[in-house]
């Protein structure tokens, strides 16, 4: 019997390399022979895998597991094949992952005689190296949303201050004089600061009143002024 054993830092808590190592069904996403994994109960997994153009299958049993440390397990049907995942902590952020195979080597189909061995072991290296790739590329995108949420948090608190300065402001506060255009409807550019526009507008009518009323032609063609009534008495 072979015993392989490979290992690799991932720069991940170990917490968390170990919640992603105990869902087997992901496995197929970094092993590449297996295709897939089905978890049958606390305990047992049914494996299926392609070895040399030809479907494997074999039931395995979990010997042993205790949280972030280790997950041991061996094959109750098809191939020999006993292995061991180890966790160490390298860091508050990171964690070595060990992996160790006990195998039969001939017992795998297209293997061959005298390098066998050694096909597996680099099998199990580049398998390694895309764990650590699954295992970073998932702890990093749900990171992600975290921050964007605090983004959009913030970007909804500054929304929400701006909105209560606006409310703040008294609706009928005054509007400073150089906020108006001379020449604008109802506006000569004369007015005091801070009156009104339609102050300002209803005082150009009534000049626009007086003026008409000084020179008004009545029905005879001729002017008056005043209010026409006495002239006409007269």
């Amino acid at each position: 019997m072979a015993t392989i054993q490979q290992s690799i830092d991932v720069r991940v808590p170990i917490h968390t390399v170990y919640n992603r190592l105990t869902r087997f069904e992901d496995y197929p996403c970094f092993m590449d022979e297996v295709k897939n994994v089905q978890q049958l109960d606390d305990t047992h997994l049914h494996w299926t895998s392609i070895m040399a153009n030809r479907s494997v299958e074999w039931d395995a049993e979990i010997t042993e597991q205790e949280t972030d440390r280790c997950i041991a397990w061996h094959n109750t049907s098809g191939p020999t094949n006993d292995g061991r995942v180890e966790l160490q902590p390298v860091g508050p952020d990171a964690a070595r992952v060990i992996f160790t195979l006990h195998n039969e080597p001939e017992q795998v189909p297209g293997s061959m005689a005298g390098n066998s061995e050694q096909a597996l072991a680099l099998q199990l290296k580049l398998d390694m190296a895309r764990l650590k790739d699954f295992i970073e590329a998932q702890d990093m995108h749900a990171a992600v949303p975290s921050r964007a949420s605090g983004h959009s948090a913030g970007q909804q608190e500054g929304l929400a201050e701006s909105t209560q300065g606006e409310r703040g402001s008294p609706r009928n506060a005054p509007v400073p004089m150089e906020s108006y255009a001379a020449g604008s409807e109802g506006f000569s550019g004369e007015e005091q600061a801070a009156q009104p526009l339609a102050s300002s507008m209803r005082n150009a009518a009534e000049q626009r009143n007086d003026s008409a009323g000084t020179s008004r032609p009545d029905m005879s063609g001729r002017t008056s002024a005043g209010s026409g009534k006495g002239d006409a008495k007269a």
